[in-house]
Formats: C-alpha cells, structure tokens, sequence
C-alpha cells in the first residue's frame, strides 16, 4: 500500500536555511520568510530529515528519501528543474568553471554529519 505524506518547510530564522535534497546533494537556500512543499509517495520507508550546521554556522536540513518518489517545489516550481536551469545558464554564461569557482562550490557543499566531513556535488545534464 502506497502511503503519502505532504509538508512545508518554512525559514522564519534571519539566517538563511540551506535545504540540502539527497541523494543528488542538490543545494537550496531559503531566505527569510521563503518556503518548500515535499510531498512523497512510499511503500514502507518516509524520507528522513536530519539537521545539521555548516561551518559557517548556518543550519542544514538535508532529506533523505526513503523507498519512495519525494518532490521539492520553491515558488511553484520543482527544485530540480531550478538547480538544473541555473547550472545551465551560468556554464553558458561564463562558459567552462575556473579552479577557484569549484573550490568555492565543493567548499559550500561541505557539511558534517555524525563528525565526518562530505562534499556533494550537482552536475548539470
């Protein structure tokens, strides 16, 4: 049987919240007063939400999809397609990334958890 489950995540924090979406590792901040819907559709295993801080200090709430199909929507808008079509414009843009923008991207990946450092990356298509 397919259960469903439905949700918002809202930043009311003057920090910004970065939303981190496993398992592509797709990176998402939220302002002030922005917010997300999931929804999920599983069999027997719900995402998990596991909070964590960067090394900046700001707070991380990364999701973990459990056996089912998970959907992030910003504005109305899938989340993926946002990241995607960011990634595209500014590679057409700016053309092939410099040494220090990947240094730059991997170091704002990096988050801890359980103590152990890890840099995710997302790669357009």
């Amino acid at each position: 049987m397919t259960h469903h489950n439905h949700f918002l995540i809202r930043n009311d924090s003057v920090k910004p919240l970065t939303l981190n979406v496993e398992p592509e590792g797709a990176f998402l901040p939220l302002a002030k007063g922005e917010e997300v819907s999931v929804s999920e559709a599983f069999q027997t295993a719900p995402l998990t939400l596991k909070l964590s801080i960067a090394d900046d200090g700001g707070p991380i709430l990364s999701l973990w999809p459990g056996d089912g199909e998970v959907k992030v929507v910003k504005a109305g808008v899938d989340v993926f397609d946002l990241i995607e079509k960011s990634e595209r414009t500014r590679l057409a843009e700016g053309g092939k990334r410099r040494n220090s923008e990947r240094a730059g991207e991997r170091e704002r990946r990096k988050t801890t958890r359980l103590g152990v450092a890890r840099t995710r990356k997302v790669s357009a298509p």
